[in-house]
């Protein structure tokens, strides 16, 4: 089972989220990447080694993942279609900040 781990800007994004049912999806989503240790239904590499994981509920949610060695997946950051590419932007630095402090 892979161990994930919410960045800040992820965890507090998915807290004001108030779509029910996004967030049951998303949180479902994420527990079948855990159990099954692969990444799993609608998502796209975006580079610098993040995935988009994308969900057809309301605006179109997406959450940024990255996977860091075979057990570790990262939540990065979440947002909609229409806040994409400044949540992109957004992961990217988020994994940055995060391989300097806890990769060595």
């Amino acid at each position: 089972m892979m161990r994930v781990v919410q960045a800040r800007s992820y965890r507090r994004w998915f807290e004001k989220l108030s779509d029910r049912r996004a967030k049951r999806a998303i949180a479902a989503r994420i527990r079948r990447i855990q159990s099954q240790g692969a990444i799993a239904g609608d998502w796209k590499p975006i580079g610098s080694g993040i995935v988009e994981l994308r969900f057809d509920i309301g605006p179109g949610y997406r959450v940024y993942v990255a996977l860091t060695g075979s057990a570790l997946i990262v939540l990065l950051a979440g947002g909609d279609k229409s806040t994409q590419q400044r949540d992109i932007a957004k992961a990217k630095r988020v994994l940055e900040d995060w391989r300097m402090l806890n990769e060595n």
